[in-house]
């Protein structure tokens, strides 16, 4: 009897590590809750945007001139929380990283837990929380 009760132990807890395993790393989320913000700082363009993670796609964004558009996360369990964007304009395109799970890039810049990127005519910036003011990160490729 003892013999069957370890192998039934064994068996659900070889199913419990089948279901967690297969689940995505987004569902399994923990901490504060963070908001990325992708701002157009065009005087007259539209921008288009593409952004996504691993696990999530959230499709083509237009935004106006002066509008943001935004969205908001949890930290994965594993540490590997990445958000990145194509952008495109009259003016040019980039592809980059807006999100990456480094205590660096989230203290220095996010403040915790707001991102806030501003594409402008001459590049794209991202706020500094620890300076309160926007710095270059990236140049238009034409």
């Amino acid at each position: 009897m003892e013999q069957n009760t370890k192998l039934t132990m064994l068996f659900q807890f070889s199913i419990l590590l089948l279901a967690l395993a297969t689940v995505t790393s987004e569902a399994i989320s923990f901490g504060p809750k963070f908001h990325v913000h992708i701002v157009n700082g065009f005087k007259t363009d539209v921008l288009y945007s593409h952004c996504k993670s691993k696990d999530d796609d959230l499709g083509i964004r237009q935004t106006s001139p002066g509008q943001e558009y935004e969205w908001s996360f949890h930290l994965n369990i594993w540490g590997t929380t990445l958000y990145f964007c194509s952008f495109w304009w009259v003016g040019g395109h980039h592809q980059n990283d807006v999100f990456w799970n480094k205590h660096g890039f989230i203290y220095d810049f996010c403040g915790v837990k707001n991102c806030i990127w501003k594409l402008q005519e001459d590049g794209i910036y991202l706020f500094k929380s620890l300076t309160g003011t926007f710095e270059l990160m990236y140049e238009w490729d034409k």
